[in-house]
């Protein structure tokens, strides 16, 4: 079974529920990331040293910082409610100023009633980014910012259907 990265939002953990949905589908690496404390750098750079990775699934920080790693390694990924262009916490994490053109499928998932990412904001820049070639939104328009079981199933299962 091929691996996928699950990258939690901030203090938060990947719920059982969650994992059983992806773990249908692939083996799951999880890691509990303190976003404040530690050096996220460091412990991607582990995972993916230590294992292969077909494609990255990331929540709020995790979304973020799932962003750029499917930026740098070219990996299809899905992010729910990504911090790309707000967030509370400065993480030990390099990004880079500009990314080559991604030839991966990146499908974004955002709710309306988000009151921590701006959903608007998120969809106009990365619509604006010419360098993605194969962008998806998926905008709920109840959605806040958890992500709900249905949702996430949901929006997981057309996700690996793209493999």
């Amino acid at each position: 079974m091929e691996n996928l990265l699950y990258l939690h939002g901030l203090d938060s953990t990947l719920s059982e529920e969650k994992r059983a949905i992806m773990s249908v589908y692939f083996n799951v690496i999880a890691p509990n990331i303190d976003y404040r404390k530690d050096n996220v750098d460091e412990i991607i750079t582990t995972i993916f040293d230590n294992n292969e990775i077909l494609g990255v699934v990331g929540s709020s920080m995790g979304g973020y910082v799932g962003y750029h790693i499917s930026r740098q390694r070219d990996l299809p990924c899905l992010l729910f409610n990504p911090a790309l262009f707000e967030r509370s916490v400065v993480l030990k994490f390099t990004t880079h100023p500009k990314y080559a053109y991604y030839n991966n499928f990146m499908t974004i998932v955002l709710g309306k009633k988000d009151k921590v990412v701006n959903s608007d904001t998120t969809m106009k820049e990365l619509k604006n980014d010419n360098t993605i070639q194969q962008i998806t939104f998926s905008y709920h328009t109840s959605l806040e910012h958890r992500i709900d079981i249905n949702t996430f199933d949901f929006e997981f299962t057309k996700f690996s259907e793209t493999f």
